[in-house]
């Protein structure tokens, strides 16, 4: 007989057997829970002048994989689209108010987003 179980958990692995059959057979399970994803600068919402380049930086981990880089950290504006990816992103957005998006994937395929505002003025 083939048992499959898959159970998510955020915060704590506990290790379970199952009993038949005077046999212990011990379950492997795959942890699908999202990553923590933080913006670190700008930390709040901001406001710049058109033209000025804006630094985006943050970071993102999850319990299996550890620290999140390169293409697992996806940065999007609402306005502008696609912003770069990687822990530190240089961008020139245009005027307006843009809702900026770190968006970070795990090798799971689970992915969490923090977002800050940003408004660029004329």
């Amino acid at each position: 007989m083939k048992y499959v179980n898959k159970i998510t958990y955020e915060h704590t692995l506990r290790t379970i057997q199952w009993i038949a059959i005077g046999c212990v057979l011990p379950l492997q399970f795959a942890i699908a829970a999202p990553p923590t994803v933080a913006i670190d600068t700008p930390a709040a919402p901001v406001t710049i002048i058109k033209g000025q380049a804006l630094n985006l930086t943050g970071h993102a981990s999850d319990i299996s994989s550890g620290s999140l880089t390169g293409d697992q950290l996806v940065w999007t504006s609402d306005r502008d689209g696609p912003l770069g990816k990687g822990a530190s992103v240089n961008s020139h957005l245009s005027a307006g108010v843009h809702t900026v998006t770190l968006n970070a994937t795990n090798t799971h395929g689970e992915s969490a987003l923090a977002t800050v505002t940003v408004t660029v003025g004329y």
